[in-house]
C-alpha cells in the first residue's frame, strides 16, 4: 500500500481537492502534485489575466477573465460536478480542469499515435472523393422528380462521407504534426502541443505571450522528463506550437 501523498501549500487549491476526490491516482499525477517545477508553471498560469485588468488580480481576487473562462470546462472536469461542500475560485475549477485533463491524457500506458497532416489528409481523400461523387450524383437526378427517394439517399450518403473524411483529416487534434522527424521526438512533441491545447482553451486566449515554460513545465513533470531534457524543451514549445490547431 503506497504512503499517504504529502501535498505541498504551493500546489492550487483546486488541483488538490480534484486528486482527493477523482480516480485518477498514479505516478502522474504525484509528479503533478509535489514536483518543484510545478510551483513556477502554476504561478505563471495564475497570472494570465488580460491587460485590462488591471491591476493584476490576486490568487483570491474574482476576475470577469477566469469567470469566462470556467464555461470552456469540459464535463466530468469541473468540481462542481462532484457536489464539493466548497468554496471554489475560478482559478480553482481552471487549474483543477487542467490538471485532471493532463493527467487523464498523459499517464496512459500507450500513447495515441501521432501523424502528420500529409498522412491524415491522405486518410480522409477517399472520402472527400466519395462525397464529391455523390453531391455531382445528386445534382444530375436532380433533374428527375420521381428520384427523391435516391436524391435522399444520396444526401445522407454524402453528409456521412463528409463526417468520416473530417474525423480522418483531424484538423483540431494537436497530435497531427506537420512533418516526421524521430519518433521519441513525434511523441514527445505531440505530447506537449496536447498541453498547450489544454491550457490555451482554459486559460487563454492570452493578453501577453503564450506561456510556453509553463507547458515546458507540465510537460516534463508529466512525462517524467529528464532536467536536461527540460531545458531543451523550453526552448523548443514555442516552434512546436506555433501552427496549434484553432479553438
Amino acid at each position: 500500500m503506497s504512503e499517504p501523498l504529502t501535498i505541498p501549500p504551493w500546489v492550487p487549491n483546486g488541483v488538490r481537492l480534484m486528486y482527493e476526490v477523482g480516480p485518477l491516482k498514479n505516478e502522474c499525477s504525484r509528479r503533478l502534485l509535489t514536483d518543484t517545477r510545478m510551483k513556477a508553471a502554476w504561478t505563471q498560469l495564475r497570472n494570465l489575466v488580460p491587460a485590462s485588468d488591471a491591476p493584476t488580480p490576486t490568487y483570491y481576487q474574482p476576475s470577469p477573465y477566469m469567470q469566462e473562462r470556467v464555461n470552456c470546462i469540459g464535463p466530468g472536469c469541473d468540481l462542481q460536478d462532484w457536489e464539493l461542500d466548497e468554496d471554489l475560485t475560478d482559478f480553482d475549477r481552471l487549474s483543477a480542469a487542467l490538471y485532471y485533463e493532463i493527467v487523464g491524457a498523459l499517464s496512459q500506458t500507450q500513447e495515441p499515435v501521432s501523424c502528420t497532416t500529409a498522412e491524415a489528409e491522405a486518410w480522409a481523400k477517399p472520402y472527400f472523393d466519395a462525397a464529391k461523387i455523390c453531391d455531382l450524383q445528386i445534382k444530375v437526378e436532380s433533374a428527375w422528380k420521381f428520384k427523391e427517394d435516391l436524391i435522399t439517399a444520396l444526401e445522407k450518403t454524402r453528409a456521412y462521407l463528409l463526417e468520416q473524411g473530417h474525423m480522418r483529416r483531424m484538423a483540431s487534434n494537436p497530435r497531427v504534426l506537420d512533418r516526421r522527424s524521430d519518433e521519441d521526438s513525434d511523441k514527445l512533441r505531440a505530447q506537449v502541443r496536447s498541453v498547450a491545447v489544454a491550457s490555451r482553451d482554459l486559460f487563454g486566449p492570452f493578453a501577453r505571450e503564450f506561456p510556453h515554460a509553463a507547458v515546458a513545465r507540465i510537460a516534463v513533470v508529466s512525462l517524467n522528463r529528464t532536467d536536461a531534457i527540460d531545458k531543451a524543451l523550453k526552448n523548443s514549445v514555442a516552434r512546436w506550437c506555433e501552427n496549434l490547431p484553432p479553438r
